[in-house]
């Protein structure tokens, strides 16, 4: 009997799918549970968290999470959560940036994308400098320099064996 078969061959596409696939079910329905209406969060200059007070006059918003696998080997070894801050420096320029989320999220997943894949070693903790110094340059590449601050909230990492 041949030990190179079809299902040997997919096995590591079916764990990268799989792995993915549950982060991303956990991260979204954790985003659903707690976003009171989708999109992004925002949230108002004197609220500090605790309270679900919503303004959209503030130059401060929240971005959902980003997802990212980590894959050597054609395998999957875990997952890059990233949850984003933007600062928009002056209210005009909060509804530039509104308008520019969709081109901002794809480019910070291409980015993040690169990271983990050139620049993430799989037996060290993720560069938080790097990962914003990197997003800011997007940033600035996509609305101009000096239009928002990027700031990170949130680098988690699950790793797998």
């Amino acid at each position: 009997m041949m030990g190179n078969t079809k299902g040997d061959k997919m096995r590591p596409a079916r764990t990268i799918w799989l792995t993915a696939l549950a982060a991303f079910l956990a991260f979204s329905s954790a985003a659903f549970a707690s976003s009171s209406g989708g999109g992004e969060k925002k949230k108002a200059e004197g609220d500090h968290g605790g309270s679900k007070g919503a303004s959209s006059n503030a130059p401060y918003f929240i971005l959902d999470p980003l997802p990212i696998s980590i894959i050597r080997d054609s395998t999957g070894k875990g997952i890059l959560v990233i949850e984003i801050g933007l600062d928009a420096k002056t209210m005009p320029g909060r509804h530039e940036v509104e308008h520019m989320v969709p081109r901002l999220r794809d480019l910070y997943i291409r980015v993040l994308n690169l990271y983990t894949s050139r620049d993430l070693h799989i037996d060290e903790p993720a560069d938080a400098r790097l990962i914003k110094k990197r997003l800011q340059m997007a940033t600035d590449a996509v609305l101009g320099a000096d239009k928002a601050v990027v700031l990170l909230r949130q680098v988690l990492e699950r790793r797998t064996q």
